[in-house]
């Protein structure tokens, strides 16, 4: 096993369900939020309303900040873990879309 290897592990990723959608998405137990993508949010029957609050500023990791269009009210279940309520910032673009 090289170096890299042994430095670089697997991207943590879980299916989640959201609203009644399954999807893959990146567990980051280190993060202060839940983002979901715009395209993602779209594909939810029915939408949940998207509320704005312009007082809110994301920042990722680098600093640098994350734009979004605000965030939905969603239930969220992992399998194995009971169901959350909880509030998720709708975001403008991911490598992941959810």
């Amino acid at each position: 096993m090289n170096i890299f290897d042994r430095l670089i592990g697997h991207s943590n990723e879980s299916e989640v369900i959201i609203n009644g959608k399954q999807s893959s998405c990146l567990v980051d137990t280190g993060s202060m939020i839940t983002t979901v993508s715009e395209d993602w949010y779209k594909q939810l029957d029915p939408l949940p309303e998207i509320h704005t609050i312009e007082e809110f500023i994301v920042q990722g990791s680098d600093g640098n900040s994350l734009p979004y269009i605000g965030y939905i009210e969603a239930v969220v279940n992992v399998p194995g873990v009971s169901n959350h309520d909880i509030s998720c910032t709708c975001t403008c673009c991911s490598e992941y879309r959810l």
